[in-house]
């Protein structure tokens, strides 16, 4: 037989093998790049993580200063969600986990050193790790420190202080967002959509450049309420958060992954029908372009205190808009669209002074 080549589903090259009558094993050493691509893929699926759900949980008891990145309880899920192993924890973690975790050898472990050996070899094994896994990140509406509105730990260990390790996030081909819905207030949804927007521009960094677009291909968004009770809660602080009963008042939260166009599969859950239907269309780049909604300006008289206490009256123009109200016009989308819409949905649009 003569050379034959191999591609491997990955945007970063073409990988090829020598020549397969050649013996793999030459003066007692195993030559893995004699192989056939698919066997070397084959190969780094026992050295790194492979067809799981990667997710993220922060050690909340540990506060990381501006200089400091959090610890990470790193773990996988397989896809049938019955087992789930540690990949790696902080050293905070342990006191959160049994020992008997901590001893165990049942522990999911990642072959980094491959990474290491040369490119080609170091861009396959980034197409395992990176390609064939789900991740799975978490927005929430609580404040974090010491950034809140364009957090980094919206992006678990990808969001080092450096932000050095972003870039990574463009070669994820399936990812898992849950938006947790556990404050009820305009701070918690003004903090959802900084955080979705943040989000969706990084994972859009490269998507203008031919040779480094996004490869993303699978977006799952789990919209969910925390059922944990009681209903009320308490901060740090000892202020107390009052946990949203229904997802419908925060739904055009998630109006910013409208931006996100061209990916195949979409799955979106926890949301009214129709939006579900609008945001999904739009996601995938379908129905054309989501139209903005005008609001009208009001003139208010506020008052402002001075550094020498004295105080001043001025006159703001400010928007009609309440917090929990669409800036996109999505009624129009839907009607677009043929997308059926409840018979009150004028509600959303209507100015309240």
């Amino acid at each position: 037989m003569g050379k034959e080549q191999i591609v491997i589903d990955d945007d970063e090259g073409v990988s090829s093998y020598k020549d397969n009558t050649k013996p793999f094993v030459r003066k007692g050493h195993f030559r893995l790049m004699d192989l056939p691509a698919e066997l070397r893929v084959y190969v780094y699926s026992y050295l790194l993580p492979y067809n799981v759900a990667i997710s993220f949980e922060q050690n909340v008891a540990f506060k990381p200063s501006k200089k400091q990145d959090p610890w990470w309880l790193v773990e996988a899920t397989s896809k049938d969600q019955q087992d789930t192993v540690p990949i790696a924890m902080g050293r905070q973690h342990w006191n959160l986990r049994s020992r008997k975790a901590r001893n165990s050898d049942d522990w999911l472990r990642v072959q980094t050193q491959i990474f290491l050996v040369n490119k080609e070899v170091s861009n396959e094994a980034r197409a395992v790790l990176y390609g064939s896994n789900t991740y799975k990140f978490t927005i929430d509406g609580s404040a974090h420190f010491p950034v809140s509105l364009a957090s980094p730990l919206i992006f678990g260990p990808f969001g080092d202080k450096d932000g050095l390790r972003l870039p990574l996030l463009r070669n994820l081909r399936s990812i898992y967002i849950e938006v947790l819905l556990n404050a009820d207030s305009h701070w918690a949804i003004k903090r959802q959509r900084s955080r979705l927007e943040c989000f969706v521009d990084v994972l859009k960094q490269h998507s203008d450049d031919e040779d480094r677009k996004s490869l993303l291909q699978e977006l799952t968004i789990c919209v969910r309420i925390p059922v944990t009770p009681p209903r009320h809660h308490y901060t740090q602080a000892g202020t107390q958060i009052t946990i949203p009963t229904d997802a419908e008042r925060y739904m055009f939260g998630l109006e910013n992954l409208s931006m996100l166009c061209g990916i195949k599969d979409v799955r979106i859950s926890g949301l009214p029908d129709w939006y579900m239907q609008c945001l999904k269309l739009c996601i995938q780049g379908k129905g054309g372009e989501v139209q903005g909604t005008d609001w009208p300006l009001v003139q208010v008289k506020r008052t402002l205190t001075s550094a020498k206490w004295t105080k001043k009256t001025k006159q703001f123009w400010v928007t009609t808009r309440k917090w929990y109200q669409p800036t996109l016009n999505w009624k129009e989308y839907a009607l677009r669209n043929s997308i059926d819409t409840p018979e009150d949905i004028d509600k959303y649009w209507i100015a309240e002074n």
